[in-house]
């Protein structure tokens, strides 16, 4: 049983959506998946589907998209109590109705079944870090309860399972990669003219995804490009500060908000764009990431994400968040030519054909949750 605030066709909560959706298709031949969830998107009040609060199949996987009315806490609490999964999966870690009120419950006996939690990042230092005053006494109350002693916490990879053993020292994590996108084959063909680039951000319009920082290097460049942005405004002020930046960049860089998109259509950009680029203050994985590689693109990125030593196995850089350094190769690739380019989307192909080959993450989860599949 998988519970989470927003599953598919909901898009505008970034990487958790893309995670868990990719989780229960990958999982739908091997378990018989039930994912529990709302019935609106990220952000609003209309339900993105036609239908609500009954169990209805998406591809191999069984869905109950919850109306406001049942995602009440006396409705949430006897739909929790009328279920009866081998494992209990929980998204995230600061949903008051879909991670905190069923771990409670677990807590107190009142939930039957393994409870696997996934934070996707929510402890990383850079998350904790937003909101710190909401999100630190929480941690502090889960510890007081001794939830890291009862239940199974999911990490995607070494870097996010030391966070969450810092925060619960009594933890036992298990870990499992993310299942990414499916390689959907060749790259479109794009050519890269020198002094010309076009890039691609993707992601949310907050102040950890660091569009700002990008912004302020673009102030200095002297190349012909653009700049395309795609993804919600999840903080308005944020996103203002942003448009004031973008009226002091130079003529020569053209910048267009597209507001925030389907998967899908985000690939359509990503095929047309030179490099995507995010300058993230911290990510647990970075899906776009990922589909930007899927697309054959180039990535400029932070070092606050699991994805390392990327210029040495030519698919992008992964940068300090120093002006200068992000300067130089922004500088230095803008004057590639057709050739070089091409060069380095080839061996994109090919990293990202590895990507999609994960044999062995089945075998992992099954590890996570301690139940061998049933139909294996």
């Amino acid at each position: 049983m998988m519970v989470c605030d927003w599953f598919y066709p909901a898009y505008k909560a970034g990487g958790p959506v893309v995670s868990t959706t990719n989780l229960a298709q990958a999982l739908r031949g091997s378990y018989d998946v039930r994912v529990l969830t709302s019935d609106t998107d990220h952000g609003d009040q209309q339900p993105c589907v036609t239908e609500s609060d009954a169990w209805i199949p998406f591809n191999g996987v069984q869905v109950q998209y919850l109306s406001q009315t049942h995602r009440s806490w006396r409705r949430l609490f006897a739909t929790y109590r009328s279920l009866s999964p081998d494992v209990w999966y929980l998204n995230h870690l600061y949903s008051p109705k879909f991670v905190l009120l069923p771990l409670l419950m677990h807590a107190l006996g009142l939930l039957k079944g393994r409870l696997v939690l996934c934070p996707r990042g929510g402890l990383n230092p850079s998350a904790v870090q937003y909101k710190a005053y909401k999100k630190k006494p929480l941690i502090w109350f889960l510890n007081g309860l001794g939830i890291a002693r009862r239940i199974t916490f999911h990490a995607t990879n070494e870097w996010e399972a030391g966070h969450i053993r810092r925060h619960f020292p009594a933890a036992r994590v298990e870990i499992a990669d993310n299942f990414p996108v499916p390689y959907a084959g060749p790259p479109a063909p794009i050519v890269k003219e020198p002094s010309v680039i076009r890039l691609l951000f993707v992601g949310r319009v907050v102040d950890i995804k660091n569009l700002r920082f990008l912004l302020g290097v673009l102030k200095t460049c002297p190349f012909k490009g653009s700049l395309e942005i795609i993804g919600p405004l999840e903080d308005i002020e944020y996103w203002r500060q942003c448009e004031e930046d973008i009226k002091q960049l130079p003529g020569n860089l053209e910048v267009r908000y597209l507001g925030a998109m389907p998967q899908g259509q985000v690939r359509e950009h990503l095929e047309r764009c030179h490099f995507f680029v995010l300058p993230t203050r911290g990510e647990n994985y970075g899906h776009a990431i990922v589909e930007a590689w899927m697309a054959g693109k180039p990535v400029i990125i932070s070092d606050q994400t699991p994805w390392r030593n990327l210029s040495a196995q030519h698919v992008g850089w992964d940068l300090p968040l120093d002006a200068a350094a992000w300067h130089r190769i922004l500088e230095d690739i803008s004057t590639w030519d057709n050739h070089t380019y091409q060069s380095w989307i080839k061996a994109i192909d090919e990293h990202a054909k590895k990507l999609a080959e994960r044999k062995d993450l089945l075998q992992r989860y099954e590890e996570v949750f301690g139940v061998v599949s049933a139909f294996a």
